[in-house]
């Protein structure tokens, strides 16, 4: 059986699993309002071309402290999934990349 999204994104919080080429973890979201909102893009980029990551799925992790994994969560919601998709039409060529919420459990 195949886990769902939510379930492996739970999994590697709950193994506190370190950052590596597919998986990224930030405590904030990206401020997609400002000049930095590159920074997404450059992130997905470095994902996608990396050879250790290759047909692998890839996660940014928001709301989670990236030298303890400590669960912190987002302040706010997550920004609209259609102002990513925007800068992701940047990227050639175009990766299928979805975004949405995960409500994480905290493990004991």
């Amino acid at each position: 059986m195949t886990k769902s999204i939510e379930q492996r994104i739970q999994d590697i919080v709950d193994n506190k699993t370190n950052e590596k080429a597919f998986i990224d973890y930030k405590m904030i979201e990206y401020d997609l309002s400002s000049k930095k909102k590159w920074e997404v893009v450059k992130d997905v980029i470095a994902m996608l071309n990396s050879e250790e990551a290759y047909g692998e799925d890839k996660f940014i992790i928001f709301g989670v402290v990236d030298a303890t994994l400590y669960i912190k969560g987002l302040e706010n919601k997550m920004t609209d999934d259609s102002e990513y998709q925007h800068l992701f039409e940047f990227i050639k060529p175009r990766p299928r990349i979805e975004t949405g919420e995960v409500v994480l459990r905290k493990k004991d």
